[in-house]
């Protein structure tokens, strides 16, 4: 199971994002109940929790759980090969992903899809790793990472026709644009926008509010992510991207913290067995001694 720590291993190298980049942090969740759906073991559902017609908003705020964004993007990411339970877990913390029963966001027809499904939760944070790998590719200076444009190319129909077009020829500025137009496109999805507050005797901030929590805030945290990073690198072992303070040499493999020098140290390994049964036996002649 590939888990790529994007937002906690930047964390750990200390690029935090700026407290006013949180948006305006926590929100309501709005389901309960959360649990597989009976008929299909592949989907989840759950019960609306929605304020009483009359009721009081500020108590019923109160008495409902609420979620907070930090960590969110990292959990996403780690959804690539998620089983359904799983996602049921992320759904729990979050709430569902913002989408309507056709696939698109949720302006579209406003039916919020449910039941969802896993697979769809595979496949969005596959796209969004897909992203982050791009991205890490300019960092880098290295080739773009072919599995990454497949797995944006059976998503989008623009990138499939620049995949097919440009081949292993793209250029650093075909995949900036590629990674520009996914992270708008993650951005209008979630309806982030920027907001302007100011509540004295504080100062005025400018901050992000989304029309759909879930989804604006995996937006907003891979945008920044990849924003603040100095230097970002593939993990040859779990596939995770992460941050580094050199240019990786061309060539050469990297590992995330998480991985390190024992990764490292078994592909050593590898790399020595697979010589050993590549390398040309020498024939060995025996000399004779006189008698």
């Amino acid at each position: 199971m590939r888990n790529a720590r994007f937002e906690r291993l930047l964390s750990d190298a200390g690029i935090a994002l700026d407290r006013d980049l949180q948006g305006l942090g926590e929100w309501v969740l709005e389901v309960a109940n959360v649990r597989i759906a009976s008929r299909d073991k592949h989907m989840i559902t759950w019960d609306w929790q929605r304020l009483p017609r009359g009721g009081d908003v500020l108590e019923w705020m109160k008495s409902r759980p609420r979620a907070n964004p930090e960590g969110i993007l990292d959990s996403f990411l780690a959804l690539t090969d998620a089983t359904p339970f799983q996602v049921l877990r992320f759904i729990q913390r979050y709430g569902p992903l913002e989408y309507c029963r056709h696939g698109s966001k949720l302006s579209h027809c406003d039916h919020h899809a449910k039941p969802q499904s896993a697979e769809a939760y595979r496949t969005w944070s596959r796209v969004a790793e897909a992203t982050l790998n791009l991205a890490a590719s300019l960092y880098s200076g290295r080739a773009s990472d072919t599995h990454a444009w497949e797995e944006l190319a059976g998503f989008d129909a623009d990138v499939a026709d620049i995949h097919t077009y440009y081949g292993g020829r793209k250029s650093r500025v075909v995949t900036s644009q590629v990674v520009t137009d996914q992270v708008n496109w993650w951005l209008d999805v979630g309806g982030s926008h920027q907001l302007f507050s100011w509540y004295p005797p504080d100062r005025p901030t400018i901050g992000w509010r989304d029309d759909q929590h879930v989804f604006g805030a995996i937006a907003r945290q891979m945008a920044h992510a990849i924003v603040r990073a100095p230097m970002l690198a593939t993990c040859a072992e779990c596939g995770s991207v992460f941050p580094t303070k050199r240019r990786p040499a061309a060539g050469r493999r990297s590992w995330c913290p998480s991985c390190g020098k024992k990764a490292a140290d078994r592909q050593a390994q590898r790399d020595r067995r697979a010589k050993k049964t590549t390398k040309p036996r020498k024939k060995t002649t025996r000399r004779r001694t006189k008698k």
